[in-house]
């Protein structure tokens, strides 16, 4: 990624969503369909197992795990260190992929990105919010969930298989009064058509973003990870969900 003597710019794309979107099948999507191009990915799980990381095709180098706390806050640092050691590597990435923590706010992770430093070498070029088709006009209320779409470029609807057309063009109406200049398109399987996330002119420049005053972290979730060193009974484990489900936001192994 040098030429003439120039570093060449690594554009990132930041893959957010709420717990459960889909964000880890578009990722895997993108990487299994790279079509020649050299993509490092980051995955932040907010457990201290970071599960998305292992379900990444091919998860190895180029793949690196940031777990146990959220980017947008608690490991922004680690965010920015790991952004500065995948762009010291040869062969350098030609492109990076973030995916958030379905906690995450993206709008501290796109004032962390906006680093002088970083944003010489690895400018944000799109920030793709991925959002279950499933979800009600009421759940679009959370506020949490608003700041994930307004900061978005493209909106993905996962799991639009579950939902007629009416429900869909109902879905699509309420996110473009939140985001009128946001593109909204159905995705089956985490397919995203990738001239949506990746620039054609890798020479351009993006602008940079304008970003508003840092908002105090609410501390709505907590998570906790456990493993077990022998064989667990099927049906216990799943009576042991079943009496977690109303209280669990999510839950993967």
């Amino acid at each position: 990624a040098r030429c003439r003597g120039l570093i060449v710019p690594v554009p990132i794309l930041l893959v957010t969503g709420f717990l459960g979107a889909g964000k880890t099948t578009v990722v895997n999507h993108l990487l299994a369909h790279a079509e020649g191009r050299r993509i490092a990915a980051v995955v932040n799980d907010f457990g201290a197992i970071n599960i998305d990381a292992e379900l990444i095709v091919g998860a190895s180098d180029g793949v690196v795990s940031l777990s146990n706390g959220c980017i947008c806050c608690s490991l922004e640092g680690d965010l920015l260190r790991t952004l500065a050691a995948l762009l010291r590597r040869d062969p350098r990435p030609e492109f990076i992929v973030i995916e958030t923590s379905g906690v995450a706010d993206p709008a501290d992770i796109v004032r962390n990105l906006m680093d002088p430093l970083i944003w010489r070498e690895a400018p944000l070029e799109t920030v793709l919010c991925v959002v279950d088709a499933t979800t009600t006009e009421e759940a679009l209320n959370d506020a949490l969930l608003r700041s994930q779409l307004r900061s978005a470029d493209v909106v993905a609807l996962s799991k639009v298989d579950l939902v007629d057309a009416a429900g869909r063009a109902a879905l699509r109406d309420t996110l473009r009064v939140l985001r009128p200049a946001t593109v909204v398109v159905d995705v089956l399987h985490g397919e995203v058509p990738a001239a949506l996330l990746f620039p054609v002119d890798v020479d351009r420049m993006p602008a940079p973003r304008e970003v508003g005053p840092r908002r105090p972290a609410a501390d709505r979730f907590e998570t906790l990870s456990w493993t077990s060193e022998h064989p667990l009974s099927l049906p216990r484990l799943q009576q042991a969900i079943g009496r977690l489900a109303p209280k669990l936001a999510r839950a993967k192994g």
